[in-house]
């Protein structure tokens, strides 16, 4: 009885007016799955960026912190070099003929000594009324140069001077000086002795710790710039009394400062004073530099999630169009069949609807957690991991450069003493096996130094003669195998290429590493180092043969980890247990691997191997 009234209003009232209402609930529709879209690609953006805010703003702190350490590393270097010299001219003064000042003698004196030190550019012997006596060059004697400001500094103290940066007058060129002034018995000055430092060599000296990207400069205690890295001639001599970074330099004398260098681009500085001297040592990197790697990250990441946009926006519209307007134009048709009287209409809205979708969201949010919390867990282990690695590069870095400081010491007596002739020669002997010694040490402080930059660093691969390394190697052992009566052997195989791509420091740093240990524990006879390459796989290997007393069984599972070292009869096994650690990480970047194993032919000693991968050039 209903269903024709209900059929006459439905043709009556909705006929015409059903279409517009349909297409404008899909526009709606479509507006609402458009601006969903957009929220979904605007929340990742504004987090991203978020994140990468707070990555470069610590990223800048630790760079503060790292700049300010550079810059007193530095320091402390210069101030140990002022004492060396201090020592030297001390010891130059108890010389009678440097004393007097007796012509070729004195000078010949002088140029003996010149070559010992690399920041030597003249030694000069001057007169009370600044007349040049003698001097390590020819031309200066009879110069009078007593006008120089860091000369009358020094008789009018009778105390030892370190000047600000001055034209010299003996040598012409612009540099440092130090003065010691010799005092009679009576307390007067006797002369003067002058040393002319070269600025180069300081400017070297810094470099050689540290990155070439580092900006060094060297600045006197008037705000004049004695040095600068890289190098802009035009800037040395020129004053910054004004600048910040000396103002803040005056304020706070160390510190770190955000200022504009001579490019006009932004640089973190870290200074720290010379206290020998009054100078200062800045030491920064530019802010594009440290910020460079975030901000190219930061790019790549807006550039995916730009791209996951876009996809996001078309995914949105097509499952809008599939989700959610067809199912309700679906339900729709239902509805107008039910207004039309067909009574067993049912919806179909297929297998996606309201159930399955919260099903897929509740899904999709239970892998996301378990996605967040694997992620946690791998940056902490990042961290960790690299936190011990900065710990370690930090501890090598540190200890190597505090033997530094004793060595100076030990080194300038030991070069003082040599050039004295007052020095007996039965104890001539034991002077040279101390200088011997301190250069030993500062080898390993300096080898130390290499290792822990080549771990830090990616490899760099180039060409490299296999059997001339390993020639060079073997050169550098040498005379510590002629000290053992050692006979060291290259074995090259027959089918090893003139050339081969890897990396030339890191292979160098193994094999020297490996005939160390192989000359060090050896008891007679030789060390043999044997070359092979092999075509199939492309594998360089190096095995060196030693005639030592063998790895005990309980060291071998931890042969290749930090301060591991063999003790043989006693004997207090030398070194720190670093080189066989080192050697296996640095083999590990090459994508290789060392081992050991008992030699093959029967006798008694050890066989230590590497295997890198190697290509041919080309």
């Amino acid at each position: 009885m209903l269903a024709g009234p209900l059929r006459g209003s439905y043709d009556l009232a909705d006929g015409a007016a059903r279409p517009p209402v349909q297409a404008a609930s899909r526009v709606g529709i479509r507006s609402r799955v458009l601006a969903l879209a957009l929220m979904a690609m605007a929340v990742p953006a504004v987090l991203a960026s978020a994140y990468f805010e707070s990555r470069a703003r610590e990223r800048l702190r630790l760079a503060e912190i790292r700049a300010v350490d550079e810059a007193k590393a530095g320091a402390r270097d210069l101030d140990a070099l002022v004492a060396q010299i201090r020592m030297m001219v001390t010891a130059l003064s108890a010389i009678p003929e440097v004393r007097r000042g007796e012509g070729a003698a004195c000078a010949d004196t002088l140029r003996r000594l010149l070559p010992t030190a690399g920041w030597l550019a003249s030694l000069s012997v001057v007169r009370t009324d600044g007349y040049v006596l003698c001097s390590t060059n020819p031309m200066a004697p009879g110069l009078n140069i007593g006008s120089q400001l860091h000369l009358r500094q020094a008789l009018a103290s009778r105390r030892f001077v370190f000047s600000d940066l001055a034209i010299s007058r003996v040598h012409g060129s612009t540099g440092l000086h130090a003065v010691e002034p010799v005092l009679r018995e009576g307390g007067s000055v006797e002369v003067l002795l002058v040393v002319a430092l070269d600025s180069d060599w300081l400017l070297q000296s810094l470099l050689a710790r540290f990155e070439d990207e580092r900006r060094i400069g060297i600045v006197d205690g008037q705000g004049v710039l004695v040095a600068r890295h890289p190098p802009v001639p035009e800037a040395i001599g020129r004053s910054y009394e004004g600048s910040p970074g000396v103002v803040a330099a005056r304020a706070n004398r160390t510190g770190h400062v955000l200022v504009s260098g001579l490019e006009g681009r932004p640089i973190i500085f870290g200074f720290a004073p010379v206290e020998a001297s009054g100078a200062w040592v800045f030491i920064g990197r530019e802010a594009a530099a440290i910020l460079g790697p975030i901000e190219a990250e930061s790019r790549s990441s807006y550039l995916v999630l730009a791209l996951s946009g876009v996809l996001v926006l078309l995914v949105g519209l097509a499952g809008g169009e599939w989700l959610l307007i067809r199912p309700i134009a679906a339900l729709r048709r239902t509805i107008d069949r039910l207004a039309e009287g067909d009574l067993a209409a049912r919806p179909r809205l297929g297998q996606l609807s309201a159930p399955e979708l919260a099903a897929l969201a509740a899904q999709v949010a239970r892998m996301a957690e378990r996605l967040a919390a694997n992620e946690c867990e791998l940056i902490r282990a990042r961290d960790a991991a690299t936190a011990a690695s900065l710990a370690k590069s930090w501890f090598l870095a540190a200890a190597s450069h505090e033997l530094r400081t004793p060595l100076n010491s030990v080194l300038g007596w030991a070069q003082a003493l040599l050039i004295d002739p007052r020095l007996p020669l039965a104890l001539r002997d034991q002077v040279e096996d101390i200088g011997r010694a301190g250069w030993r040490l500062n080898e390993i402080a300096s080898r130390l130094l290499e290792a822990t930059r080549l771990e830090a660093e990616a490899p760099q691969l180039g060409e490299v003669d296999p059997a001339g390394l390993g020639e060079a190697c073997l050169d550098q052992v040498r005379p510590a195998a002629a000290e053992l009566g050692l006979g060291l052997v290259l074995e090259a195989a027959p089918a090893l290429p003139p050339r081969l791509r890897t990396d030339e420091r890191r292979l160098r740093q193994i094999l020297r590493s490996l005939l160390e240990n192989a000359v060090k524990f050896s008891r007679g006879g030789e060390v043999r180092l044997r070359l092979s390459w092999q075509a199939a796989t492309g594998l360089l290997r190096a095995e060196v043969l030693d005639h030592g007393p063998g790895v005990p069984a309980g060291l071998r599972n931890r042969l290749f980890q930090d301060f591991a070292h063999q003790d043989p009869a006693g004997q207090a096994g030398r070194g720190l247990g670093l080189g066989l650690s080192v050697s296996a990480r640095l083999a590990a970047q090459l994508g290789g691997e060392v081992g050991h194993a008992d030699r093959p032919d029967g006798q008694t000693g050890s066989l230590f191997w590497l295997q890198v991968p190697a290509a041919r050039p080309g």
